[in-house]
Order: C-alpha cells, then structure tokens, then sequence
C-alpha cells in the first residue's frame, strides 16, 4: 500500500512540475520564447512518437508472459525495430526546418532531445512491462517532473536561467539521466540485451499489430500538433506563446480526468465486457458517466478561474489580448473529456477500429475547419476548429457504442 501511495505520489508531482512550468515560462520569458518551446514540446512529442510507430502495444503483452531468457532476445529486437525508424524518419525531420516550421537555430536541441526523450519513453513503458511500475513512476519524474522543478527554482533566483536555452539544455539532462537511470533497473533486473541476432519476424508481427493503434494515434495526436503550427500560420509566434499556456491550463482537465477517473474504470469495464455481462456493463457505463461529466464541469470551472488569475499574474498584452481563445479551448477540452465514455465502451468490446476511423473523421473535421476559417477569422479558427474536431469524434463514438449496445442486447455472446 506504501509503495502505490508513493507511486501516485510521484505521477501527481510529475503531473504537478509540468502544469507549473508553464506559467514560470510564461512569466519570465517572452511570448515568443514560449511560443517556440510550445512548438518544440509538441513537435518532439510527435516525432517520438512516429519513431515509436506504438510498437510498445504489442512488445508490452510479449514481455509480460516471457520468461527472462526471451525477454532480452524481444528486447534486443525491438531496438532493431527502432533503428529502422530511425534510419527512415530522423533525414526526414530535418524538413520542419528547411520549411521554417521551427527556427535553425534549434535543430541541434531538437534532435538531442528527441533521441533521448524517445529512449526514455520506451525504457519507461519496458518497465511497466515488467511490473516495476515504481521505477517507472520514478523514470518519468526524473523525465518530466525534476527538472521542471530545476528550472522553475533557477529562474526565480537568477536573471540567467531565463532563457530558452537553458530550459532546453535542463530538459535535455532530465531526458538523459531518465534513460541511464530506467537502463540501469532493466539491465540489473532482467539483463542487457547485448550483442546478436534480431528476429525481424517478430517485428514484422510487432508492426503489423500496432499498425492500426499507431494510425489512430497519428490522428489523434496530429490534432494537439497541428494546431500550434496552425496558431503560427493564421497569427505568430508570440500567439503560440499564448495559445500554449491556455492549452496547458485546459488539457490538465485530461489529466486529471485519466488520473482521477477513466483509469479506475478500465478493468472493470473489460472484465464485464468479457464475461458478457450485459447488466454489470451497463451499469458501470452509467457511472462512468456520471463521474465523468461531473468531474468535467468541475475541472472546466477550475480551469477557467485559474485561467484568469493567471492572465492577471502574468500582466502581459500578448497573454490578456488573446484571453479570447481560452474559452474556445476550454470547450474543445471538454467535449473531448466527455468522449472518453463512448469510447471507454467501444474499447472494453475490442473495437479497435471504429475508433480508428472516429479519430480519423476527427482530424479531417479540423482541417476542413480550420483552412478556410483561418484564412476568414485568424487564429480563433483554431481553437473553433478543435471543437468541430472533438465534436465530430464525440458524435462518431456515440452513435457506434449505441449502435455496438443494441447489438450487445441482442446476442450478449457475441
């Protein structure tokens, strides 16, 4: 009990350092120092991503039931998996600087730490894996929440730190120490992969797996990246500031809503949903909605408080000029909350794929907004496309679990 405590803990701060660097950012830097480093969280956080390809969803389930002999074998093959990622994608990704997506000046940060924050990620996932989801929470405090903390104490106390150089140059060291630290637990728990041969037909497999998982992903998480870069083509840089610390404020509600809420409703949902219990089902769906629509009202008025006190704090005309947008995203945030209960239903029935196609359908909703309203409105074409976006994935899941509940009636053994 002391050690789930302690894990929870150490996520909540995580979660905690994060939220609170946003605002130091905002406060001793400028707006347009916040709107790069906006564009380079989100930007990384994508390309890692591709580089992962969700691999991790199949590798996940193959290391759980190996035994330790095969383990280093399936660990020493998803490195291979990843070179290749690395070999195809990285050239590439110098194309968000020829196309002046991000400024030249950055390339070296950003490749540095996209190496390592991708590593890092993965080593954090293998420890799930293997059941030490404490030195996982610790990973990822190391990761993401220590040196958020550094940076927020060094730029308090000296003129200096306020700089996006040191902030990146604090966020490279946090990454690096998280892979020496989650390397070192795997290596001593379960041993080093080392040297040999990789079974590239257990990653075709792999691949092919996590195939439709990594296109749904690519959707969905091409939403929360394509709209900085949108915010940088309708507006500027200084806007992305702006819009970075609003969205920081309203996805929090996601955060605390998964901590808080959905992650408690998982298993239950899937072992109903596998015994056929109709009835069970059904009514932890109703809970789940309950929870879940009082807990976003809750967080969305939280949100909007924190959100004005913040623009008052801060006393800058790039953050209280573009306050405007902020109940835009606060609204995008919260029907995406809400989505999350038809899609928690579809997922504890196995339908994948419904939920690729929503999230497809979401993110075609978004540009077809987004183009030509930006062209019309500006940047508040985005934040206004963003609802149009999760509306559009909120409608397409409900009606599928309708749709899935009413055949679920009909022959519960199905």
């Amino acid at each position: 009990m002391r050690l789930q405590i302690f894990n929870l803990i150490l996520r909540g701060l995580t979660l905690a350092s994060k939220f609170l660097l946003v605002f130091a950012l905002a406060k001793f830097l400028r707006p347009v120092d916040v709107g790069v480093y906006g564009l380079m969280v989100v930007t990384i956080g994508y390309c890692a991503f591709i580089l992962g390809g969700e691999f991790y969803t199949f590798s996940m389930r193959e290391l759980v039931v190996a035994d330790q002999s095969a383990r280093r074998g399936m660990l020493r093959s998803q490195i291979g998996f990843h070179l290749v990622c690395y070999a195809i994608f990285m050239p590439l990704f110098i194309g968000l600087f020829v196309w002046k997506k991000l400024p030249w000046a950055y390339v070296g940060w950003f490749y540095a730490i996209l190496l390592v924050e991708h590593f890092s990620q993965e080593v954090n996932r293998i420890l799930v894996s293997l059941s030490m989801q404490l030195h996982a929470s610790a990973v990822l405090f190391v990761r993401s929440g220590a040196w958020c903390l550094t940076v927020i104490g060094a730029m308090v106390a000296t003129d200096s730190a306020r700089d996006l150089n040191f902030v990146l140059g604090a966020w490279l060291c946090g990454s690096f120490l998280a892979c020496i630290l989650g390397a070192y637990w795997v290596g001593s728990r379960h041993g080093w992969p080392g040297i040999g041969q990789v079974d590239w037909r257990w990653v075709r497999k792999g691949a092919k797996t996590a195939a439709i998982l990594f296109v749904a992903a690519l959707a969905l998480q091409g939403l929360t990246t394509f709209d900085r870069y949108a915010v940088q083509d309708f507006g500027s840089v200084s806007d992305v500031g702006a819009y970075s610390l609003f969205a920081g404020i309203a996805t929090a509600m996601i955060s605390f809503l998964e901590a808080g809420v959905i992650v408690f409703f998982y298993p239950s949902l899937i072992d109903a949903a596998k015994r056929n219990d109709l009835a069970a089902f059904a009514q932890r769906m109703r809970k789940l909605t309950l929870n879940v629509v009082v807990c976003m009202l809750v967080l969305a008025i939280g949100a909007w408080c924190v959100g004005l006190l913040v623009v008052q704090w801060l006393d800058k005309p790039a953050y209280s000029d573009n306050f405007y947008l902020f109940k835009y995203i606060l609204l995008a945030m919260f029907v995406f909350g809400v989505s999350h209960i038809p899609h928690l239903g579809l997922y504890a029935r196995g339908l994948d794929r419904v939920l690729l196609w929503s999230q497809i359908a979401a993110m075609l909703a978004f540009a077809a907004v987004a183009v030509p309203a930006g062209q019309v409105w500006g940047v508040v074409a985005v934040p206004v496309a963003l609802c149009f976006a999760y509306t559009t994935l909120l409608l397409w899941k409900t009606v599928c679990y309708r749709l899935m509940l009413r055949e679920f009636k009909n022959n519960p053994h199905c």
